[in-house]
């Protein structure tokens, strides 16, 4: 799956030249809107056009608009992608992502073979995640290409929180959970890019990202699945209160939604216990 490598390479380097470092060549006077709607566009069209290069990619689907694209019936691999994860923070220079599933013949947790995402901004890195090897490999842009770093995993436990949702919507069992975390010592990061906000619990060797919310804006096939992976291979949990989230089934559902809890051991351990004890 090298060459596949090499396409989430090219197509990061070129987000983040066309679209991160030159945000403001992407203005429209007084049209924002019309302005984010053209740099997802962008991306979009320079993925697709990306894979569609590669005679094993049977084709896609993106999470902004949900259709799967089949470009190749004698095709082995579907790809799933998320171009940009928050566009609203590019505004901000703050840092986004990019999140690649590969599913092999068909859209499935069981198919999902291999997954990666990307960081823009300070951090510009990239994490790939493949079931076949069970490893994760770790590259940081130096100059001019993309260079392996020493492989790491998740510790037991961790000092991050990171919590998304409406505190006012959020059950009691959830609030109790992140005050016992905050009284022991756990920092708050949260900057509502999901890969960013993953990125951070990953190299700092653990902690806990979640949302207790069934109407959260991430999905289980675009953002879900394939960080999953990252974090279950790395050996940290991902689950949504009760069951792993790779053991969700989507029949068909691109848009299924569920809370979620995501992160090392110990920290899912205690979130079992307070899910546990809600009653």
């Amino acid at each position: 799956m090298n060459y596949l490598l090499d396409v989430v390479e090219k197509i990061a380097i070129n987000i983040k030249s066309e679209v991160f470092d030159n945000y403001h060549g992407f203005f429209k006077l007084n049209n924002s809107k019309e302005t984010k709607k053209d740099i997802l566009n962008y991306c979009n069209n320079m993925i697709e056009e990306e894979l569609s290069e590669l005679d094993t990619i049977k084709g896609f689907i993106s999470k902004e608009d949900k259709e799967l694209k089949i470009i190749n019936n004698s095709g082995e691999y579907i790809i799933s992608y998320v171009s940009i994860d928050n566009i609203d923070l590019l505004e901000l220079a703050f840092s986004v992502g990019t999140i690649f599933g590969v599913y092999k013949d068909s859209i499935s947790s069981n198919n999902l073979i291999t997954s990666a995402y990307i960081t823009y901004g300070p951090s510009f890195q990239l994490v790939y995640a493949s079931k076949d090897t069970n490893e994760v490999e770790f590259y940081i842009f130096d100059e001019y290409k993309f260079r392996k770093e020493p492989p790491f995993h998740l510790n037991n436990k961790g000092k991050i929180n990171s919590t998304g949702g409406d505190i006012n919507t959020f059950p009691q069992y959830h609030k109790d959970l992140v005050s016992k975390l905050f009284n022991n010592g756990y920092r708050l990061r949260l900057s509502n890019s999901f890969t960013l906000d993953i990125h951070q619990i990953i190299f700092k060797r653990g902690g806990l990202y979640s949302n207790p919310s069934l109407d959260n804006e991430l999905t289980i096939l675009f953002e879900l699945y394939p960080i999953s992976l990252i974090i279950e291979l790395l050996d940290g949990e991902s689950i949504d209160g009760y069951n792993r989230i790779l053991d969700i089934e989507l029949n068909g559902d691109y848009n299924r939604k569920t809370p979620f809890y995501i992160g090392s051991k110990d920290e899912i351990s205690l979130t079992r216990e307070y899910i546990n004890n809600k009653a």
